[in-house]
């Protein structure tokens, strides 16, 4: 299963949020809220809390969820964006072991949606879409036991404080405003980056298990992640280099 070497990983699990990670709606929320409601929006007040204020602000009366995002999702979800770099991204990273998996709060009409976007922009690199139906997300995080996940909304990161998971949050226009002040979430800003990152943290969990003496699986993920975080950053710099070096 592991070739000759327990302290490699054959897959690493990575769950990645659908909407504002996969596929990118600011272009379309900006230009149909103009259209719709005669409002030009700013790209922080694409989200929940600063769109209704700028409703209210302008006299308007409507619904986020089911006045805007509903429509735009069942009318305008294959125009969404797919950020810049993200299928190379995957791809690069699934041909050295990463697997993906999307967590995502979407219902059920839109997940057939969010699934047909996948299929037809990703090229057979996500295979498991997940939707919490409204759940928390944690409970969705425990059972596939990634190594990362990736959201752009940090509220949502912090819930998962309590699992044995990296988590990447997404820094874009629409979330520019929002302070990170939690140590256990780390900023990315491209795909570019959230790359680079992932490699490292494949390494790092090698030497760990190599170290330690752990089979590098999902079914050790808590012990490893849990070693891991023993360790501070010059701790892990000489791991790093011992295992280099071995």
């Amino acid at each position: 299963m592991f070739g000759s070497k327990p302290y490699i990983a054959k897959n690493i699990i990575v769950s990645l949020d659908f909407d504002g990670v996969l596929a990118h709606a600011l272009k379309l929320k900006l230009r149909y809220a103009q259209e719709w409601f005669g409002v030009q929006l700013k790209p922080s007040e694409t989200k929940r809390e600063g769109f209704e204020r700028a409703m209210e602000r302008h006299g308007k009366h409507v619904d986020y969820r089911r006045d805007f995002c509903d429509r735009l999702n069942r009318d305008h979800l294959m125009e969404y964006e797919i950020p810049r770099g993200c299928v190379d991204a995957l791809r690069h990273l699934s041909n050295r072991g990463f697997r993906f998996v999307i967590v995502t709060s979407r219902n059920d009409w839109e997940l057939a949606i969010a699934k047909k976007f996948i299929r037809k922009n990703f090229h057979g690199l996500i295979k498991h879409v997940h939707n919490t139906s409204d759940e928390p997300k944690d409970r969705f995080v425990r059972r596939l036991h990634p190594r990362i996940h990736l959201d752009d909304d940090l509220f949502k990161l912090k819930a998962l404080k309590g699992c044995a998971v990296e988590l990447f949050w997404y820094r874009q226009p629409e979330n520019e405003h929002v302070h990170n002040d939690e140590r256990r979430v780390v900023e990315i800003h491209d795909w570019g980056e959230f790359t680079r990152r992932c490699m490292l943290l494949k390494e790092l969990h090698e030497a760990v298990c190599w170290r330690y003496g752990i089979t590098n699986s999902w079914h050790h993920a808590h012990d490893i992640f849990n070693r891991y975080h023993e360790l501070n950053d010059d701790e892990r710099q000489r791991l790093l280099d011992a295992y280099r070096s071995r």
